[in-house]
């Protein structure tokens, strides 16, 4: 009920939502490669992340047979540091509140309500473009001293 609140305060504002869908996010996996690479570059930040990650790589493994775990939150906030990362359409979108589809987004690709749009629906994201983004702010570094990121991914 509530993100049906937001979408419809934005759009009564004539505000637009940024969605990112978990379909987007989950291109976004961070796997044991790059998860080792960050703990050469910065044992203790690395330790870190490995400690707050291993229920997700637990949970993504058992239930999805994914070697890796897949970090949704961290692409919207680099989205919002450098939203050339990610591409998609703007659209009307309205939350459901009842029945088998409750609290999904409805997204009207194509225009048939006929309403102004209310959302930018992000359908793609440069996966190295966010990797580089994330790495350098969790490791301190400039992103061109992730010299062999390009290969991890």
């Amino acid at each position: 009920m509530y993100k049906r609140q937001v979408y419809d305060a934005m759009y009564q504002n004539g505000r637009k939502i940024h969605m990112i869908g978990l379909d987007v996010t989950r291109e976004i996996v961070l796997t044991p490669t790059i998860l080792e690479y960050m703990c050469r570059i910065n044992a203790k930040r690395g330790a870190f992340i490995k400690k707050i990650t291993k229920f997700y790589f637990d949970f993504h493994w058992q239930w999805e047979h994914i070697v890796g775990c897949v970090i949704n939150d961290p692409l919207a906030v680099a989205y919002f540091l450098n939203p050339a990362i990610c591409e998609g359409f703007e659209s009307y979108v309205q939350i459901e509140t009842t029945g088998i589809s409750l609290g999904q987004s409805v997204v009207d690709s194509m225009n048939f309500y006929r309403k102004t749009a209310n959302t930018k629906v992000l359908t793609e994201v440069d996966v190295y473009a966010f990797f580089q983004l994330f790495l350098s702010r969790i490791l301190d570094m400039e992103p061109e001293e992730l010299d062999i990121l390009q290969d991890l991914i």
